[in-house]
């Protein structure tokens, strides 16, 4: 069996309605994973390689539209991405807790963060996962400014009264 004659029996729309859906995707990223069908089953494209070229996309790209649709059928393939983070580990409470404990106690860095945290809460984070934390909390490192170490505090403190108004 040519591997055309494969995609009409394994491509279970026909040209017609693969073109209907496709001219319905809003997405491009969608139209042409549905183009990439109809391209093979019209036999306009004999492989996926021919396809993928036709498309514009990587031979890689096509494979894996490929194996999308034998998997989920044409459904799943026009189905737009699912997006958003993981799963937190905290719950919101323990964040406001996190919050005043960062405010009393002498946590400069993150990774102390971490430390505190899988001492107090048992979760364990990465560095770079507490970043993000810290991140999304609005939580943003608290440095004071510069001083000299020769400055004397006792003329500053004169060199403020003399100069007040």
């Amino acid at each position: 069996m040519g591997k055309s004659l494969m995609y009409l029996k394994a491509i279970k729309e026909s040209s017609i309605e693969l073109k209907k859906v496709e001219k319905q995707q809003t997405e491009s990223t969608l139209r042409d994973r549905v183009r990439f069908l109809r391209l093979l089953k019209s036999g306009e494209a004999k492989t996926q390689k021919e396809a993928s070229e036709r498309l514009g996309i990587s031979e890689r790209q096509g494979q894996r539209t490929w194996r999308l649709y034998k998997k989920t059928g044409l459904l799943g393939l026009i189905k737009p991405w699912e997006k958003g983070g993981g799963q937190t580990k905290l719950e919101e409470t323990k964040y406001e807790e996190l919050k005043k404990d960062l405010e009393e106690k002498e946590i400069e860095f993150l990774h102390e963060a971490v430390e505190h945290v899988e001492e107090k809460y048992g979760k364990k984070y990465s560095v770079s996962g507490m970043h993000f934390v810290f991140k999304r909390l609005k939580i943003k490192k608290k440095t004071g400014r510069p001083v000299n170490i020769r400055q004397d505090k006792g003329k500053l403190e004169e060199f403020k009264k003399t100069t007040k108004q």
